[in-house]
This record gives structure tokens, C-alpha cells and sequence, in this order.
């Protein structure tokens, strides 16, 4: 017979035998060496029991290992923003009771948008391949995922996200971005002057190499755009800013068109202005006589007095000055009067006869340098022999 009433203790269990020799071998799970056990590795615990005769006999329980998961905590997400912050870092810890185990496997790992380095203690960077088509092809709000599977010690995987966001790229615009009309020339069916031109557009950011279409109000037109970028300016050729410009004159219409993702592009259209011939009125013809009213001065006086109007700014008026005639001449202020005035003396003058007369034709200018005839006729008297 055999006994052993108290139970046999080893070094990571008990066993209690009865006196018929059937035993129980308890582990004692929780011991550090048997949880520090991994897959495929053992340990053995021998313990001995006794006959009633003091008869001593081993009994072996060889205590095979299993896989302990580790516990994995730390920073699994991060972000990257494209054309900024290529490089995201964190660090894994992990608690692996398996000796040995806590620790991660080093290595480089190939990702869908760039790569990930890790150490053994956790340390990881990750590194945006920024020139990438669908990294350069975000625009502002999208975003990318970039999902990466590091290993620890005993194969457990732990995934890191990376969330990629985008920038704005700003666009290359080129193209027909200034143009020219002038006052009164090629106008259209509708009364405008016209412009037209080409704008084109590259933008990395995906289905933003386009504008917004619209109608664009400037100063003195509107200009019509579309997604191409083919423009049209139109601007009404009776607008009094335009029909004021002189010859010389220009006037400058600055207008901003937008791209699908907001860039700004001027488009400068200068208005050449043309000289508008003035209408001239009034006293252009007057007539004097020999010998009559002469002035204390001895001269024949005659006045007028014209008027103009000129569309360009500040053209209407004359040109003030003396011009000489054939027989006198004749003075004329900026708003048109005038005043001819002939030596009555004049050997011209006074050899004409009853019912002769003379005829002076003077050439007055406006401020744009239109002639004005002025037509003074001298009538003659008889002389008394």
C-alpha cells in the first residue's frame, strides 16, 4: 500500500496520491517561470512519493508552454498633411508575460503611401512618400488612410493608421491674361467692344485644374468665363467714360477670376481711347466795312462767339491765341469768342470800291486740334475823289 495524505510539492506544482497510487498533479499556472514559458518550450517537475516502507518513487510532469498574447498599447494612430508634415513617430509598449517577448520585431515596412520604420522597444516613424500622384492630388479637406501591421517578438500584430490629409496646391495659370479694344472701333452688333482670350490651368490637386464659370462685373464691362478658361470681355462702347477718352487716353479694367479651388488670376483689359470729332457752332462768318465804326485804335472790329461740344473729356473748348489773316486777325478765348479786328488804313482795304469786297479766312482750333473755319467778309465803300 502507498500513501501520501499531504500533497507533494514541486517547483511549479502539487500531487496528491492516494493509497491505491492514483495522483492528481496540480499546476501552479500563475508561477513566473511557467507563465514566462512560450510556445514550444517546456519545463519538467519531479516529484517523489513513498510506500508505506518508505520506498521512494519519482513521478515526472513535463509542463509544456503555450503563447501568452501581449499586451500592446501606445500610439497607433497619427497623422501626416501633405507638402508639410511628411514624418509622423510614435512609440508602442507592450507587456508580453512570455520571457523574452516583449519586445517587436525590427524592420522596415513597405506601405500603401510611404513606410514605416520600428525599433524593438516600439519606437516607430513613418515617412510620406509627399510626391506621390495621390498624395500631390488631395486638395484641402480630403484625406488618405494608410493602414501598417508592425509584429512583436511572437508574431502578435498591431495595426498603426496613419490618416494623410491634404493641402491646397496652388495651380499654374497661363495663358491670355491682358487684352485691348479702342473707343468706336470694331464694335459689335450690340453696341460693346469686345475681347477675347485663353487662360490654361495645372493643378496636382485631382478635378481642380478648372475655373469657376461666371460673369465677372469690372469698372466698365463684364467679362464671361468658363470652366476651360475661354473668356469673354464685353464693355458698351456709349459709356461716358469711354467715349470721354481722347486720342492718347486709355482706361484699365482689372477683373479677377477664380479657379475651382479659389486661386485668384487678373485679367487686364486696356480701353484705347480715339479722338471724337467735336460739333462746332455758332458765329462763323461775319462781315466789317471800310471806313465804318472804325475803333480810336483805327481799326475794323467784328466778334462772334462759337460754341463745341466733344464727347472726350475736357476737349471742349478751343484753342486760345491770336491767328493772323490775310488782312488782320483774329483773337479767340477757350470758350469761343473771338474778335477780328483789320488795320482800316490797310492799302487793300482802302482801295476798295462801292459794292468790292474782300474776303479773310481764318482757321481757329479746338483743344483736339479740329479746324473751324471763320469767315470775315470786308465790304468797300466809296472813297471821295
Amino acid at each position: 500500500a502507498r500513501t501520501s495524505e499531504a500533497p507533494v510539492v514541486g517547483l511549479y506544482g502539487s500531487l496528491v496520491i492516494d493509497t491505491s497510487g492514483a495522483w492528481t498533479y496540480t499546476l501552479a499556472n500563475e508561477n513566473a517561470d511557467v507563465q514566462g514559458l512560450r510556445s514550444g518550450e517546456t519545463l519538467t517537475d519531479t516529484l517523489v512519493v513513498e510506500t508505506v516502507d518508505g520506498t521512494t518513487q519519482g513521478i515526472s510532469i513535463t509542463v509544456a508552454g503555450t503563447n501568452d498574447a501581449p499586451e500592446i498599447s501606445g500610439d497607433i494612430t497619427a497623422s501626416a498633411i501633405e507638402d508639410d508634415l511628411v514624418v509622423a513617430s510614435g512609440q508602442l509598449s507592450i507587456t508580453d508575460a512570455d520571457h523574452d517577448e516583449s519586445a517587436f520585431q525590427v524592420e522596415t515596412i513597405p506601405a500603401t503611401y510611404g513606410s514605416l520604420d520600428i525599433d524593438a522597444s516600439g519606437a516607430w516613424t513613418y515617412t510620406l512618400d509627399n510626391d506621390r500622384a495621390d498624395i500631390q492630388g488631395l486638395g484641402t479637406g480630403d484625406t488618405l488612410t494608410d493602414t501598417i501591421t508592425v509584429l512583436s517578438a511572437d508574431g502578435t500584430e498591431q495595426d498603426i493608421t496613419i490618416t494623410i490629409d491634404g493641402t491646397n496646391d496652388v495651380p499654374v495659370i497661363t495663358g491670355a491674361t491682358a487684352a485691348s479694344v479702342a473707343e468706336d472701333v470694331a464694335v459689335d452688333a450690340d453696341g460693346n467692344l469686345v475681347a477675347t482670350g485663353q487662360l490654361s490651368i495645372t493643378d496636382a490637386d485631382t478635378g481642380e485644374a478648372a475655373f469657376q464659370v461666371g460673369t465677372v462685373s469690372g469698372t466698365y464691362g463684364s467679362l464671361d468665363i468658363d470652366a476651360s478658361g475661354a473668356w469673354t470681355y464685353a464693355a458698351d462702347n456709349d459709356l461716358a467714360d469711354i467715349q470721354g477718352l481722347g486720342a492718347g487716353d486709355t482706361l484699365t479694367d482689372t477683373i479677377t477670376v477664380l479657379s475651382a479651388d479659389g486661386t485668384e488670376q487678373d485679367i487686364t483689359i486696356t480701353i484705347d481711347g480715339t479722338n471724337d470729332v467735336p460739333v462746332i457752332t455758332g458765329a462763323t462768318a461775319a462781315s466789317v466795312a471800310e471806313d465804318v465804326a472804325v475803333d480810336a485804335d483805327g481799326n475794323l472790329v467784328a466778334t462772334g462767339q462759337l460754341s463745341i461740344t466733344d464727347a472726350d473729356t475736357g476737349e471742349a473748348a478751343f484753342q486760345v491765341g491770336t491767328v493772323s489773316g490775310t488782312y488782320g486777325s483774329l483773337d479767340i478765348d477757350a470758350s469761343g469768342a473771338w474778335t477780328y479786328t483789320a488795320d482800316n488804313s490797310l492799302e487793300a482795304i482802302q482801295s476798295l470800291g462801292a459794292d468790292e469786297d474782300l474776303t479773310d479766312t481764318i482757321t481757329v482750333l479746338s483743344a483736339d486740334g479740329t479746324e473751324q473755319d471763320i469767315t470775315i467778309t470786308i465790304d468797300g465803300s466809296n472813297d471821295s475823289p
